[in-house]
């Protein structure tokens, strides 16, 4: 499998990754169990990050009308939650006036690539080897010595 990093569209924040492609939460490269729902709301909490989104958008989100789908989006919030271990409130804090707002930074995954490792290739003659780093770097010290003295 390769690097969500590099190959994904998603979103970072704290711990977790969320994978839009592939529809995952991932913490420590683990993904974590969350039904489509929940990761459609959790999916649009993240990409208002910082900002107060109202139940109703929640309501409209998953669809449905009246007292089931309240229960649905409470439902849906404490999934997530329970997740991305917030059963104190203290990520996806409520607003007044019944909104929700997800109160982490969060990072489009194309602002937090990483380099791909494997395609550095370790036979590559451009490429110094490690002993020849270290011996640079010890001759910079006797030079250094040399100098001084």
């Amino acid at each position: 499998m390769s690097d969500i990093h590099n190959d994904r569209r998603g979103y970072a924040f704290g711990d977790f990754v969320v994978d839009i492609d592939e529809g995952l939460l991932i913490r420590d490269g683990d993904n974590l169990p969350l039904g489509r729902s929940a990761f459609n709301l959790l999916r649009y909490l993240v990409e208002r990050s910082g900002s107060i989104v109202e139940k109703r958008e929640l309501v409209d989100l998953l669809g449905g009308d009246g007292k089931d789908a309240e229960y649905r989006v409470a439902e849906c919030l404490a999934e997530v939650r329970r997740a991305i271990d917030d059963e104190p409130g203290e990520i996806i804090r409520i607003a007044t006036g019944g909104g929700y707002m997800l109160d982490l930074k969060v990072h489009p995954l194309s602002d937090t690539k990483k380099p791909d490792l494997e395609a550095v290739n370790p036979a590559d003659p451009t490429r110094p080897e490690r002993g020849g780093r270290i011996a640079s770097l010890i001759a910079l010290i006797l030079l250094s010595l040399i100098w001084v003295i």
